[in-house]
């Protein structure tokens, strides 16, 4: 009973850390309140759908709340509950969440907030999301309009994380949006011309991280002016487009990460070729480099491992047809933790994985298409490699 106890007490904190409402079973809040000494064990709380009295009541007993996420995903009906009104007015329950979310004496350990609605962020919205101090972090996706500007709240005083969708927001609105974030170091944006993605960075001296689309619209190319781009240590990429030259183009004027690089292209019709111009600009400080099925050239990939000394991190596609040329290409990468190499026709043994686990001190994960090898030390000491199966995905990514 004793050790009981003592795992209750030791448990219960952990437990009640994290709350999801998409995971747990729907009246999350009302337990909360049944419960009021388990609300001060959240620290990171999920809400969705309507927001109510007893959501926000909820919410308010957490008082070490350091991260609050909304998400708007269940549909609207006349006998939707609301705090406000029979019928649910989006609008108002975003306003409620914000004004609780900026109400330091109740939650004065909220550092992240994120809201995802289908509906409209209006002007007073804004304003009282603009007004809330010390957060941090805020991912915002709404399908509609937004604000223009930041200067005129406590956000941007403390704000260092953003996630967001600018896709209904003009260029001229988009650029200006940035205009007062200079302590920015993280940015998750979707929706952006890539035209415009240059002359946003120029204004964010401290930004270190970036996550974007390459989506180029013809019509924004006669305005188009690379800016000097800030030094980024990670880049992330998202695409569609069948413009490749174009595209590497983009990502020099951006100017090339330090650390990270990660391409996500979909949908292309054509195959997918990194130039050797792109491959051989990049720092010898890279550590990942992950383009997914995009292909290098044995030649390239040979020198990525060759000059970026500190590589730990590779996936992509390669134009040949033998594996000893994979293994060829990679053996220089004495750094490498984890490749996964997408190459047509070809199969990668248990022994030949083993093989090349044993000549990397580091590498512990190998990918050749759909087989995946896992390495781990086990007692002797023995190097112990097994082929991973993941139901679904199988890169486990």
């Amino acid at each position: 009973m004793l050790v009981d106890t003592k795992f209750h007490h030791v448990a219960q904190p952990l437990f009640y850390a994290s709350l999801d409402a998409r995971l747990v079973r729907p009246d999350l809040a009302i337990s909360l309140l049944h419960h009021p000494h388990l609300a001060k064990y959240v620290r990171h709380l999920t809400e969705r759908g309507a927001i109510t009295h007893t959501t926000l009541a909820a919410i308010s007993a957490c008082t070490n709340l350091t991260s609050l996420t909304w998400i708007d995903d269940l549909p609207s009906s006349p006998h939707s509950p609301s705090a406000f009104s029979r019928n649910r007015n989006a609008d108002t329950e975003t306003r409620a969440l914000i004004s609780l979310a900026a109400q330091r004496t109740r939650l004065p350990h909220l550092s992240s907030l994120t809201l995802r609605t289908y509906n409209d962020l209006t002007p007073e919205a804004w304003t009282q999301l603009t007004a809330i101090p010390n957060l941090t972090r805020l991912s915002l996706w709404c399908f509609a309009s937004l604000g223009n500007t930041w200067s005129s709240g406590l956000l941007a005083e403390s704000l260092t994380h953003l996630e967001l969708c600018v896709g209904a927001l003009s260029s001229a609105d988009c650029i200006s949006l940035f205009s007062g974030l200079p302590l920015l170091q993280d940015l998750r944006l979707k929706g952006a011309p890539s035209s415009i993605i240059p002359r946003i960075l120029a204004l964010l001296p401290a930004l270190h991280t970036l996550d974007t689309d390459f989506m180029w619209r013809r019509q924004s190319t006669e305005n188009y002016q690379p800016h000097p781009a800030i030094q980024l240590r990670h880049l992330a990429v998202r695409t569609s487009t069948s413009t490749h030259e174009r595209m590497y183009a983009w990502l020099d004027d951006l100017g090339q990460p330090t650390d990270s690089f990660r391409l996500q292209a979909f949908a292309f019709r054509t195959t997918h070729v990194v130039p050797s111009g792109f491959v051989r600009g990049l720092p010898s400080t890279l550590r990942e480099f992950m383009v997914g099925e995009a292909q290098l050239h044995p030649v390239d990939l040979q020198f990525l491992c060759q000059s970026m000394r500190g590589l730990e991190r590779l996936e992509c596609g390669l134009r040949t047809s033998e594996i000893s040329v994979v293994q060829a290409a990679i053996q220089a990468g004495k750094k490498l933790r984890e490749i996964k190499i997408f190459v047509e026709g070809i199969k990668l043994g248990l022994e030949q994985a083993t093989e090349w686990m044993l000549g990397h001190e580091n590498l512990r994960v190998i990918g050749v298409n759909s087989d995946v090898f896992k390495g781990t030390w086990v007692a002797g000491p023995a190097l112990q490699v097994e082929e991973a199966i993941v139901d679904g995905n199988r890169w486990g990514t």
